[in-house]
């Protein structure tokens, strides 16, 4: 179960021009939406060296998880 606090990985996927969000042991949490992956993409693209950690996790009334992430490149 992911944390807050916790580091996550971020892997760019073509087929959907988002990023899916995985935890620190691979499990995958999600996707980033479109219009924020594509603000993310023209500052990190696929290769820029970046960190990515947990940075809210909150649960919507039908038992489902939002997770918001902080991303900081270099």
């Amino acid at each position: 179960m992911a944390e807050i606090g916790s580091p996550a990985e971020l892997e760019y996927s073509y087929d959907s021009d988002t990023y899916i969000v995985n935890d620190d042991t691979g499990f995958e949490l999600g996707e980033i939406s479109k219009k924020q992956a594509e603000k993310l993409f023209d500052v990190i693209g696929d290769t820029k060296p970046f960190y990515a950690e947990i940075n809210e996790l909150e649960m919507d009334d039908d038992g489902n998880y939002t997770c918001k992430i902080k991303v900081w490149y270099r």
